[in-house]
């Protein structure tokens, strides 16, 4: 019960930490975008109006935020309504088409710069401390790798210990069967292995289950100290697109006054 007790808080904890990183970039986004929304509405139309009054070309970053505002007038709500259908779509195919949710599942694991490999030690975590779990309360090592996977969500993940429970049902060592499936770095393969040969896997379980914590450790802590840089530097340059697009044009029809 202590080790359940631990498991379930644990992933409460990193669920936390996870939200709680993204709270204030997140706010600092919305905050802006509203801020941005309000510019289109009621500052760029006037300034619209004086530019194109006047007969100079007008540079690019102000053309492409003319162009933005034509959108925002003219297709905003169905964008937004666009968005909103396709998510819905995409949420509802997820759960309800097999081939579309193991597709998705599989670009998680594998092919999203940076998130994957987070979500992937964070998924490979819990899954060692289940099988480390079950390893200590006398569970057999080729049962405690079948029943530890009750609380996989992902389907490709889930795909990928069936196909390691059916090789060892089969015959198949346990090095090989984690081998074959494509999925653990050399160090865990290597660690199973040694703890196979050497009758000692409750031992490297629990070892491999403390790397996979570490890694998914530092690698959230990275995801914290850079997701605000991200933010700033996104919200800083829309802040240089405005002041160009809206002051480069006024200074523009300084320099033709003074002539």
């Amino acid at each position: 019960m202590n080790s359940l007790n631990k498991l379930i808080t644990d992933e409460y904890e990193i669920k936390k930490d996870f939200i709680k990183s993204m709270i204030y970039p997140m706010i600092l986004f919305f905050t802006f975008f509203t801020s941005l929304l309000g510019i289109f509405k009621f500052v760029v139309p006037k300034f619209e109006f004086m530019f194109t009054q006047n007969s100079f070309e007008l540079p690019l970053a102000t053309k492409s935020l003319f162009f933005v505002k034509n959108i925002y007038d003219n297709y905003f709500f169905v964008i937004l309504f666009s968005i909103c259908f396709v998510s819905i779509l995409l949420i509802f195919l997820y759960k309800n088409n097999f081939k579309i949710r193991y597709k998705l599942d599989k670009i998680l694991i594998h092919n999203i710069y940076f998130i994957s490999s987070m979500y992937r030690l964070k998924n490979l975590y819990l899954y060692f401390t289940v099988v480390d779990l079950l390893l200590s309360s006398k569970y057999e090592i080729n049962e405690s790798i079948s029943r530890a996977k009750v609380l996989i969500n992902n389907n490709y993940l889930l795909d990928r210990i069936t196909q390691i429970e059916n090789l060892l049902k089969s015959g198949k060592s346990i090095h090989l069967a984690f081998t074959y499936v494509n999925l653990f770095d050399d160090m865990t393969l290597n660690l199973i292995r040694t703890g196979e040969l050497t009758n000692s896997l409750d031992i490297t379980i629990k070892e491999i289950k403390n790397i996979y914590k570490k890694r998914f450790d530092e690698k959230l802590k990275l995801f914290s100290q850079m997701i605000e840089p991200i933010f700033f530097i996104i919200i800083m340059s829309l802040i240089v697109w405005l002041v160009l697009a809206i002051f480069v044009p006024i200074w523009s029809m300084g320099d033709m006054l003074k002539v």
